[in-house]
């Protein structure tokens, strides 16, 4: 059986689009523009999950000594789901 990865209508593979993300994050992160510190909601589910994956990808790509904004990731229980 041959692999196929699997393309978007860009036909571009998923690691690649991943890959894009992650250094979206990681200029966003450097920009100089603005220097606030970024919090990030977590429930835990796939989008929250998926954010939190990206950021933390993104920073281990960036040097410690680059690494100066503040990232919060906030999560509550809302005993809501199981």
């Amino acid at each position: 059986m041959t692999y196929m990865p699997l393309t978007f209508e860009n036909d571009f593979s998923i690691e690649e689009t991943w890959g894009a993300i992650v250094e979206d994050v990681k200029q966003e992160y450097l920009s100089e523009q603005q220097d606030y510190p970024w919090i990030i909601g977590f429930s835990g589910g796939k989008d929250s999950t998926l954010v939190a994956h990206a950021v933390f990808e993104a920073l281990l790509d960036i040097s410690p000594s680059r690494r100066k904004r503040p990232i919060h990731i906030v999560s509550n229980d809302t005993m809501v789901e199981s």
